[in-house]
C-alpha cells in the first residue's frame, strides 16, 4: 500500500491511500517468458521456442499457447482437459516438457502421455508444433 499527502490546509494534512492490487500469477509483469517445448515420440524428439507477453518465437500456434500457460500460472500440468476428446488407451508414448523462464520464475516440467491424442486432450495446442 502507497500512502500519499496533499499539503497542509488549515491544520488538516489530507492523506489518501492508494493499494495495488496485482492479478493471481502476475507477480512478475513484464518479466521474461522464455521458454523451450519439447516432445519426444520413438525417441525422435521436436522443439519449439516459446516467448510470451508479446507472444512469440518458433512455435506455430504461439498466442495459443501463451494463453493455456497464462491461464494456469505457467504450471502445464494444471490444465484441465477437454471433456470432449476420447483417447485410445493405447499407442506409443509420447514425452514432453516445459524448461525456461514463466515471468521471471525458472521452470522445467515433464510428463509421459500414453500417445498424441492424450497429450492434445490434456494440454491442447500446447505441445502442437
Amino acid at each position: 500500500m502507497k500512502i500519499i499527502c496533499g499539503r497542509l490546509t488549515a491544520s488538516l494534512l489530507t492523506c489518501a491511500a492508494l493499494a495495488v492490487v496485482v492479478p493471481s500469477g502476475a507477480q512478475a509483469a513484464g518479466a521474461a517468458s522464455e521458454l523451450t517445448l519439447k516432445r519426444t515420440v520413438g525417441g525422435v524428439s521436436r522443439s519449439a521456442s516459446l516467448s510470451c507477453d508479446p507472444a512469440g518465437g518458433t512455435h506455430r500456434r504461439a498466442q495459443e499457447a501463451c494463453a493455456l500457460l497464462a491461464s494456469v500460472n505457467g504450471n502445464f500440468k494444471a490444465l484441465t482437459p477437454s471433456a470432449d476428446a476420447v483417447c485410445p488407451p493405447a499407442g506409443e508414448p509420447v514425452r514432453v516438457s516445459v524448461s525456461g523462464q514463466w515471468r521471471g520464475k525458472r521452470v522445467f516440467q515433464e510428463e509421459t502421455f500414453a500417445n498424441d491424442c492424450e497429450v492434445l486432450r490434456r494440454t491442447g495446442s500446447l505441445f502442437a508444433f
